[in-house]
């Protein structure tokens, strides 16, 4: 008998076998089939919608606030993950949110909600809709409370899911909106039904209105939360949005509350830099902004996230750079807005030429203060400013 000789060259040959063999054994599946014996390589085993997102264990976080919703499963342990997931959420935090509602079916793979908090936690379109679905397959296992949840979020999808809405989409959303009026008046102390229910007005956008729904009205619904919660993350973080412009003074007891609730994000206290903007308090405004962004980036390097998977990042950068503008701290902004621009690029969807988040930010805040202070030399020379080719 002869001996094989594992050089190099043999394991590579039999790695490539495998390899072939495996995708040529790939099969199509749903977000909870069981795992493929021959799974794509860096493909979820789960189906195609967690083929994205984060894929590693979430962590007990502090620092986010507390909110509680109680939903249905039959792992003790999966309520709190879930109600990390929905605390998250309640500050747009949507990355982090999905790594906790993925680890509640890691735990609990029938876990209607943690579905349900999936689709609320992703931006993309087929992702949202692979992960309904899920959660509508497991509604008759659930409370009528939860159902009534997955039900209003079904309506929501059947008007079409948009991040920007025009008028058309605000009007056939409206039955998204009278499911959740349902759920309040039959559950008058379900305090997430209320700040969800304020949230889908304010960002039901109509005409480039801030708030399609009654400001006042949300004002209401949002004070009679932090009556029973005073510390609740959304109630203060949606009536900073509620009432950002000219009328930023209505809620300046939740812009100084929100980022002492939620330390552990940038968003809140780049949320009270927008309150602090708009009421030409630039000092508190640039020193709220400096906040969020020294709060990102310690995540960053705290979990290895690159800035194109921390949404807030850029935005914080660029925020505070129109606050430092006001201060006349000119070499400041242009330093951030180089940062942003020097910023590792996403590979699939930032990539130079393309449509690109933090490279995009990068460019607007250079341009508006090279101009704003008639910089023209630096606005003249040729490469100063890296317009994308395409």
């Amino acid at each position: 008998m002869k001996t094989v000789q594992w050089t190099t060259a043999v394991f590579l040959g039999v790695l490539a076998t495998f390899v072939v063999a495996a995708t040529a054994a790939g099969d199509e599946r749903g977000p909870t089939d069981g795992p493929s014996k021959y799974a794509r390589m860096g493909h979820s085993e789960h189906g195609e919608a967690f083929d994205e997102g984060p894929r590693q264990r979430p962590w007990r976080m502090e620092g986010i606030g507390k909110t509680h919703f109680p939903i249905t499963t039959s792992v003790p342990e999966v309520q709190e993950w879930f109600d990390q997931g929905h605390t998250l959420f309640h500050s747009f935090w949507d990355r982090e949110a999905e790594r906790a509602f993925r680890w509640c079916l890691k735990l609990d793979p029938e876990c209607a909600m943690a579905y349900w908090g999936l689709y609320r936690s992703t931006d993309d379109d087929k992702r949202a809709a692979a992960f309904l679905r899920e959660a509508s397959k497991r509604k008759d296992k659930v409370s009528e409370r939860e159902r009534m949840y997955i039900e209003a979020w079904e309506a929501r999808t059947k008007a079409g899911y948009e991040l920007v809405y025009t008028q058309e989409v605000f009007e056939a959303q409206k039955p998204f909106l009278r499911k959740l009026e349902r759920i309040m008046l039959k559950y008058p102390d379900d305090l997430e039904a209320k700040a969800l229910y304020a949230l889908a007005n304010l960002f039901s956008y109509a005409t480039g209105s801030k708030s399609a729904g009654n400001r006042y009205g949300n004002e209401l619904i949002l004070q009679e939360v932090l009556r029973i919660q005073p510390d609740h993350p959304g109630a203060h973080h949606y009536r900073i949005h509620n009432w950002d412009g000219p009328e930023a003074a209505a809620a300046l007891d939740s812009i100084a509350a929100y980022p002492r609730i939620v330390p552990s994000f940038a968003h809140a206290p780049h949320m009270a830099g927008h309150g602090y903007s708009a009421l030409g308090m630039w000092h508190e405004a640039a020193i709220h902004q400096d906040t969020s962004t020294r709060v990102g980036r310690q995540y960053m390097r705290q979990r290895m996230v690159f800035p194109f998977n921390h949404w807030s990042y850029a935005h914080d950068i660029n925020y505070l750079g129109n606050s430092l503008e006001q201060l006349g701290m000119v070499e400041a902004a242009i330093d951030g807005a180089r940062q942003l621009l020097a910023a590792p690029q996403d590979p699939k969807y930032n990539n130079p030429g393309g449509p690109g988040e933090v490279f995009d930010q990068g460019l607007a805040a250079l341009v508006r203060v090279l101009v704003k202070f008639e910089r023209w030399e630096e606005i003249l020379k040729p490469g100063e400013i890296p317009f994308r080719s395409k």
